[in-house]
């Protein structure tokens, strides 16, 4: 899992050599496809290697400057994609196999807590419909 926090360089370290999908020596670029899980909005960026070692592959994403995730906290499915082509603004393209890792980022701020859910109960002890829903007195 990722975890990424609000107005702050974070540096992502993933190993995902043995997945890349394009031969050594070529020239090859990273997009990361962020989806908000509540939203389903996707936030969709080229991400330079910051540093590359035997072992990770190391990336630095700015939030808000490399990618502004629009105070949208909260957890994400991730993508990250390997091209050729320098540029690209969107998914349209991608098939798997540029496909080099998957999983879930969470997005925070400090001092900000997560959506709390709470249960819609009547106040009074009558039959109350509400949104096709209908509460019963017993």
């Amino acid at each position: 899992m990722i975890l990424l926090k609000a107005d702050t360089n974070n540096a992502i370290f993933l190993d995902i050599h043995g997945q890349e999908n394009v031969a050594k020596g070529t020239s090859s670029y990273f997009y990361f496809d962020f989806i908000n899980d509540m939203t389903q909005q996707s936030f969709f960026k080229e991400i330079a290697i910051n540093e590359l070692t035997p072992r990770r592959y190391k990336f630095i994403l700015n939030e808000p400057a490399t990618l502004n995730f629009a105070e949208q906290y909260g957890f994400y499915t991730y993508t990250i994609y390997q091209s050729t082509s320098t540029g690209l603004t969107n998914t349209t393209g991608f098939t798997d196999i540029n496909i080099v890792h998957k999983g879930k980022m969470n997005f925070s701020k400090t001092g900000v807590s997560e959506v709390t859910y709470t249960e819609y109960t009547p106040t009074d002890n009558t039959n109350t419909v509400n949104n096709n829903t209908q509460y019963i007195s017993i």
